[in-house]
């Protein structure tokens, strides 16, 4: 009888079905899955500390963190491989090679991601296959029994050999159990990237037509016009306040309670009840603010798993495949958006930038959640500090003055994504400014709802009021936004403070340099007691009060520098000028056809065109840019509905050498649709010549006809008829937060030439377009041109346009013919696949 046909299987997959065995076979697994997940992420965390205290995490969280990683993922594996041994000796041992496998890989693909794929990936499989062949012998078992310590050694180190030690341990106390004194009700608001100079009008006043709430407030309070930031970073300037201590950079101390034990809360939380909006830190113990945001463990869960995959993904793949980590702490999958304004490089996120970004800053309805805070507030048997600090009018700027937002993709345009570094050209810059302004109006409004709900409320009058600042921000062309340098450091440093005390009723205007290291002594003097520790700073209300002529901050690479007078400097700044053409009608204008070699590429035109969407978002930001073959900058003027609200001028941003953007006012925006125009002004020996230039992309602009009669047709009935030599293809899609971004090339083949744009279509109706620009040598080779036009071009598409139809792309020639791009299938699936994730 023969016997019954045996797969061959490779020799060290070959086993005897009587022989039992290796001893400790799952205790290799499970420390194997401990080098391979566990480790790492303890490693990437521990040196990132901030991560935790983004998502809130106390001592619960963190536990099951390490019980997770340490103890039910590896047991997971270990389990899984077991089930295999119903099936048989052979089937276990297979499986039991593949687990093993697996692991192996895995802790190389993590020693070595930082290289590209090609270099991963095949050293990851090669020591895979050895570590299963390796396994036969004795000794390399007894080694892995040996290792297998290591699965305690990591959590302990974790938990107790790294930063991490101080977000378990019991927050100490600050020495004060209790105020003593008078014990008022406080109620402290910090917001973020608040400037003096944008609070004040030409006379040095703050300006109560713009900024009507603090202007009010200020009539109540001790104002202090000269105030400077305790320091320009947020996770330095925060506790210091907070605290009243010198924050010192080089100490390397997180903003949380074990940190800064002696801080504001610690010291009043015998006698105080606490409600605390602290978004970004942690320095309100548990035991004291259990109205502490809980850990939301679904995001906590999901951005570990993005971590880990960052962790064991090569550098090339991870770029292309993952979240990117570099603008928050949390909130991975959320993403933050890139610049809508320019399409240009990505760059990795300052350490500055990364301080300032933390949780919700970009993620969240700052405004909504400062509305709920104030909501919170109501009169109790016992004084309560009401603490809150706000995220505003910190950027992304997506604020407009009521409150109503309007799209945004992060950085401003102008200001380079992750340095933080504004473009030279002025106008760009001036954007940013009144992008600034409008949020911070939002800011009064909001700081007009606090004053009316404790007016509301009865408790107004009798609550000790301090309104401040961490530190402000910069307009500075060619200068950061948020780094202090010689040049910019005077919006940095000049951080607003008022202090009203119960019962007062007048106006104080204190020219002296007051500081948030000086708020907690205020309380302490005001309530009639001591700080249990000595701070940095002293009472506003003392006589003897510091100068803070010059002004040295730790960590910066700034020495010492002259403090700013900032009323003075308002003074002299004087009043912004209005350009004349503003809130003029163009009916009234002597308008004249523009030239045909400038035009406009714009998505403006489509989004004020629609009326306003169910989000609430408001089409406020326009932006674009013009196609010119001029080098020098242009000026453009912008209506809507026949009114020109702006004056600007283009610049040059990331390859474009004439992209503009401006803010329009938030009256001009009906909810209904509005018609944009743009102007080409051009002025010359007091001569002024106004002529208007159009969008590149034909209006209403349709796909016509089937198969070899099918055609594009203008929204006035011109047929642009198809010529297959205007040809491209799609490289590949980038998902981004709203819609994916196509990357390709295209051109006419016969001139060869540049097409006059690309657009693109859902169905029948063609959605959004742009214009090549760049060069691709390879392109140029492949088709055997002497010399390349422009033929790279990206294009955004909205999720929303993708549901009306079939995405398909066009190439429009100069002489109004056209051609239809490849768009391969692999891209379309995947294209549907984050249509599918986005929903």
């Amino acid at each position: 009888m023969s016997s019954p046909f045996v797969p061959p299987f490779p020799p060290f997959l070959r086993v005897n079905p009587l022989t039992p065995p290796p001893p400790f076979t799952r205790l290799h697994l499970f420390t194997l899955g401990s080098f391979a997940v566990a480790q790492p992420l303890y490693d990437l965390i521990g040196r990132n500390v901030e991560f935790l205290v983004a998502h809130h995490a106390g001592r619960g969280a963190i536990a099951a963190l390490v019980l997770t990683l340490s103890f039910a993922l590896p047991l997971l594996v270990v389990a899984a491989v077991e089930v295999f041994r119903l099936l048989g000796r052979r089937v276990w041992t297979i499986a039991h090679r593949a687990a093993m496998f697996l692991l192996v890989a895995l802790v190389v693909a993590g020693a070595l991601n930082e290289y590209n794929a090609r270099v991963v990936l095949p050293l990851a499989t090669v020591t895979g296959l050895a570590a299963i062949f390796l396994y036969r012998f004795g000794t390399v078992r007894t080694f892995m029994t040996v290792l297998s310590p290591a699965v305690l050694v990591f959590p302990l180190v974790f938990l107790f050999g790294t930063p991490v030690s101080r977000l378990i341990q019991p927050h100490r106390s600050g020495g004060g159990a209790n105020a003593g004194g008078e014990n008022p009700t406080i109620v402290f608001v910090i917001f973020d990237e608040l400037d003096t100079m944008t609070l004040l009008d030409h006379t040095g006043e703050i300006d109560g037509e713009r900024f009507p709430n603090f202007a009010a407030l200020a009539k109540t309070a001790n104002w202090f016009p000269n105030a400077v930031a305790v320091h320009p970073y947020t996770k330095l300037a925060i506790p210091g306040i907070l605290s009243g201590l010198e924050p010192d950079p080089a100490a390397g101390k997180l903003p949380i309670a074990a940190d800064y034990p002696q801080n504001l809360f610690t010291w009043l939380g015998a006698s105080h009840a606490m409600n605390v909006l602290e978004p970004m830190t942690g320095l309100c113990p548990a035991d004291l603010c259990r109205s502490r945001p809980p850990v939301d463990t679904t995001s906590f869960r999901e951005d570990v798993a993005v971590l880990y995959l960052h962790l064991i993904t090569p550098r090339d793949l991870a770029e292309q495949h993952l979240p990117a980590l570099a603008y928050t702490w949390k909130g991975f999958l959320a993403g933050i958006e890139e610049p809508d304004e320019p399409e240009g490089p990505r760059g990795p996120a300052t350490e500055a930038d990364l301080d300032v970004r933390f949780a919700e800053v970009a993620n969240s309805d700052r405004g909504a959640m400062f509305r709920d805070f104030v909501r919170s507030i109501r009169p109790s048997l016992r004084p309560t500090v009401h603490f809150a600090h706000l995220l505003l009018p910190h950027d992304p700027y997506e604020y407009l003055p009521s409150g109503a937002r309007y799209p945004h993709r992060g950085a401003s345009a102008g200001m380079t994504p992750g340095s933080g570094v504004w473009t030279e050209a002025p106008a760009l810059v001036e954007t940013g400014r009144q992008r600034h302004i409008a949020q911070l109006q939002f800011v009064d409004r909001l700081a007009g709802e606090l004053v009316a709900r404790l007016k509301d409320q009865d408790l107004f009058d009798s609550s000790l009021i301090i309104i401040g600042s961490d530190h402000g921000s910069a307009f500075v062309p060619g200068e950061s936004h948020r780094a202090l340098s010689a040049t910019n450091y005077r919006g940095l440093v000049a951080a607003p403070l008022l202090v009203k005390r119960p019962g007062q009723t007048t106006a104080s205007v204190d020219p002296r340099r007051a500081s948030g290291l000086d708020i907690l002594p205020t309380i302490a003097d005001i309530a009639k007691t001591t700080l249990p520790w000595t701070a940095s700073g002293q009472s506003v209300l003392s006589t003897t009060f510091p100068s803070r002529d010059v002004l040295n901050y730790k960590g910066t690479s700034v020495g010492d520098l002259s403090a700013p007078d900032t009323r003075d400097d308002a003074r002299k700044a004087g009043t912004p000028a209005v350009d004349p053409l503003v809130g003029q009608r163009l009916q009234d204008l002597a308008v004249e056809a523009g030239p045909r070699d400038i035009v406009v590429f714009s998505d403006s035109y489509r989004a004020l065109a629609q009326p306003r969407s169910d989000s609430g978002h408001v089409p406020a930001l326009v932006y674009g840019r013009i196609g010119a073959d001029t080098a020098s900058p242009l000026t453009l003027a912008l209506a809507i509905d026949g009114t020109i609200q702006r004056v600007t001028d283009t610049a040059p941003w990331y390859g474009q050498p004439h992209f503009f953007a401006s803010l329009m006012p938030e009256p001009a925006v009906q909810a209904g649709g509005n018609r944009l125009e743009l102007l080409l002004v051009t002025r010359s020996g007091g001569r002024e010549r106004i002529s208007r230039i159009g969008p590149q992309f034909p209006e209403g602009l349709q796909i016509a006809g089937e198969g070899a009669s099918e055609a594009l047709v203008t929204g006035t009935g011109q047929r642009l008829p198809m010529r297959a030599s205007i040809a491209g293809v799609v490289d590949f899609g980038e998902r981004q937060d709203t819609g994916v971004t196509l990357h390709g090339w295209a051109l006419d083949r016969d001139s060869p030439r540049a097409l006059r744009s690309i657009a693109a279509f859902a169905g029948k109706s063609a959605v959004t377009f742009t214009s090549t620009r760049g060069q691709r040598p390879d392109v140029a080779a492949a088709l055997g041109l002497k010399t390349s036009p422009d033929v790279v071009f990206a294009i955004h598409v909205e999720f929303e346009d993708l549901r009306h139809g079939r995405l398909r792309l066009f190439g429009i020639a100069a002489d109004s013919t056209v051609g239809e791009l490849q768009i391969g299938e692999k891209i379309r699936q995947e294209i549907e696949a984050h249509m599918k994730a986005a929903r």
